[in-house]
């Protein structure tokens, strides 16, 4: 992921391998974690720099993969302390999908399981 830190990776698609690592459910945390530990870079060249598009993809590939309320009160928490106005409608949508999908899995989550059983 450290590549996406140099001129090898154009600032228009460094959301593309951000958004692919944390898609992948042993990945998410560790995209999470790599643009919070960089947030300086993408705060001068994406929220400050002009490239509000590109800000909005990578603030909505790394907040949106979570499932429990715990992680979207990180979110929105680290977020709340590093502003970023141009994504406030992305990172509204990814924190509600969490929450949202966060309550399914508390509700469901012995229902399915058992369902299957019956089923199959």
């Amino acid at each position: 992921m450290s590549l996406c830190l140099t001129p090898e990776i154009r600032h228009q698609d460094i959301s593309f391998p951000i958004g692919s690592v944390s898609s992948n459910p042993a990945g998410k945390l560790v995209a999470w974690e790599f643009v919070q530990k960089n947030w300086a870079f993408f705060d001068e060249n994406f929220n400050r720099g002009g490239q509000n598009f590109v800000i909005g993809a990578i603030v909505s590939s790394v907040s949106s993969p979570f499932l429990t309320t715990e992680m979207a009160d990180t979110v929105q928490a680290f977020f709340k302390k590093h502003p970023v106005p141009s994504a406030e409608s992305s990172l509204r949508q990814s924190l509600e999908t969490v929450r949202v999908n966060s309550e399914r899995l508390k509700r469901d989550r012995q229902a399915v399981p058992d369902w299957l059983v019956r089923h199959t």
